[in-house]
């Protein structure tokens, strides 16, 4: 049995599976390994429906020829996904704004997913959103009448609206042009870092939501950076030579990513000694080795 993957056969071995719902489970798991999404299936040029599994998943594989699979890259469709939910509230924003409620009926069936499952779909994108976050927004969605007319008011809707937007454009710009991101945040980060050093002096001095306040926002630049670096490996040859293939640098990463988790249990336990040892001696020393290697912004 032949197994083709956008026409390359496949490299992996399947050895256990018996049907096909086996085999679909082993290659899936190669493609999440190499940031694919499968998007079509054909078993002997009979194309199968990849939501209707319970229907074909335990049809043995004995006999069959072939099995041929389309995929995507991650990348691309995370990206198509954040256009449509950006897309989606923008236009439903304009049409608030101009006080056009049939429009905003229109969008809602139009776009009837989108509508009545925003909160599942803006939180595929933003997993760590806090609990509340964007309530008036969320609380309407689906229904025609309150998203045109909320009963909280048009202005609380838009002022979510204007938070949310900036973020999904944010998260578009990370995967479209990777490099001019990572070198934006670099920069921030750099700035930062002389006033990350002394968050234990803050702390020790009774200011605690300073200190707070300068931790957040520089995590925060971190995670950016860390979620940026996978495209600029896309896009930058160089860089992604040295991103994948090497071993100091998807190390450092790891390593990079695991203080910073230490740092906020540090943060919950107010451990000021801790924090500013992780900051100072952990932290700081690894962001600026991982900064050194990240290439300039050409600008383009």
């Amino acid at each position: 049995m032949r197994v083709l993957i956008d026409d390359h056969p496949l490299d992996v071995t399947l050895e256990q599976e018996k049907t096909l719902s086996e085999v679909l489970a082993g290659v899936n798991e190669f493609l999440s390994a190499n940031g694919m999404i499968l998007t079509a299936l054909s078993v002997d040029n009979d194309e199968l429906e990849l939501d209707a599994l319970s229907e074909w998943g335990s049809r043995s594989i004995s006999g069959v020829q072939e099995i041929r699979l389309i995929t995507q890259p991650q990348w691309e469709l995370v990206l198509t996904h954040l256009h449509l939910v950006g897309g989606f509230i923008h236009a439903w924003r304009e049409a608030l704004v101009s006080n056009e409620s049939p429009t905003v009926a229109q969008l809602a069936q139009d776009q009837s997913d989108l509508a009545r499952h925003l909160e599942e779909h803006v939180g595929l994108i933003f997993t760590d959103l806090p609990d509340g976050a964007f309530t008036n927004l969320f609380s309407v969605t689906g229904d025609p009448k309150l998203m045109a007319d909320p009963p909280t008011g048009r202005n609380a809707l838009l002022t979510e609206m204007d938070q949310l937007i900036p973020l999904i454009e944010q998260r578009i710009a990370e995967i479209q042009t990777p490099e001019r991101v990572v070198a934006a945040v670099a920069g921030l980060v750099t700035s930062l870092i002389p006033q990350v050093q002394e968050v234990s002096i803050l702390l020790q001095t009774g200011k605690d939501t300073d200190a707070m306040s300068l931790v957040v926002r520089f995590t925060e630049l971190t995670e950016k950076l860390f979620r940026t670096l996978p495209h600029l490996a896309r896009v930058n040859e160089g860089f992604r030579e040295r991103f994948l293939d090497g071993e100091r640098l998807p190390a450092l990463t790891a390593d990079l990513n695991e203080r910073l988790h230490e740092l906020v249990d540090a943060f919950g336990a107010q451990d000021s000694v801790l924090i500013g040892d992780l900051l100072e001696y952990e932290i700081v020393p690894r962001i600026e080795e991982l900064i050194a290697v990240l290439p300039a912004d050409n600008g383009a």
